[in-house]
């Protein structure tokens, strides 16, 4: 099980030291999020932590906060990509994904590649094989759930990819118990906020530990 902790800029070492103490093996740096988003500031963000780092530019068009052009958001990745473990591309970000996988590769990083949805839960078989074909080392889908079926869809990606990693996420406050339960069928993360969540249903670090630590050894 992996415990991946989103954060922005300007965190104070306190905070990481309680999330490596409420387990978390993977740093996210929201970099969409940051203040001042240059790449200076992400090596400074990048430095306080000795857990691998997950480097996310989330888009506008999945709900993150980049304001810039798809061009300005290929150079970044490519100007951080020596600083970060495992970089995430969104599966819908035709423009630049194929050119921040090729740059992941020449540098010797993990590729996550990415599918959200914030309205519901279609069907994501194709999804796992479109991210698969581009290259994914990691597969993320988080989609929205309102009822026991979109679970049960979820999971089942789990059983029928199971030599994949995925990393399967439920969105909404219905989805909490995804985010607990998913590990136990194979999910390779599951995301936790140090602050502000960053994503629908997302708990925060210590809520997470507590209801892990319930459930798992």
């Amino acid at each position: 099980m992996n415990i991946v902790v989103s954060f922005a800029d300007n965190t104070y070492t306190e905070t990481i030291h309680a999330a490596k103490k409420f387990g978390m093996n993977f740093a996210e740096l929201r970099i969409d999020l940051f203040t001042f988003i240059d790449v200076d500031r992400v090596i400074h963000e990048r430095n306080k932590f000795d857990v691998p780092i997950i480097g996310t530019i989330r888009s506008k068009k999945e709900n993150g906060n980049w304001k810039k052009s798809e061009k300005n958001r290929l150079s970044l990745f490519e100007k951080i990509m020596p600083h970060i473990d495992i970089v995430d591309i969104e599966l819908d970000s035709e423009k630049i994904n194929t050119e921040v996988i090729k740059c992941a590769r020449n540098h010797g990083k993990s590729v996550m590649i990415s599918f959200h949805d914030f309205e519901k839960t279609p069907d994501v078989n194709t999804v796992v094989w479109d991210a698969i074909g581009l290259g994914a080392d990691i597969v993320k889908i988080a989609t929205k759930v309102s009822k026991e079926y979109d679970i049960r869809v979820l999971a089942k990606l789990l059983s029928d990819f199971s030599d994949i990693k995925l990393a399967i996420i439920g969105m909404g406050d219905f989805g909490l118990m995804t985010r607990i339960f998913f590990p136990a069928l194979g999910s390779f993360m599951t995301f936790a906020s140090a602050g502000i969540p960053t994503a629908p249903g997302q708990i925060h670090m210590q809520d997470m530990y507590e209801q892990l630590k319930r459930y798992y050894r």
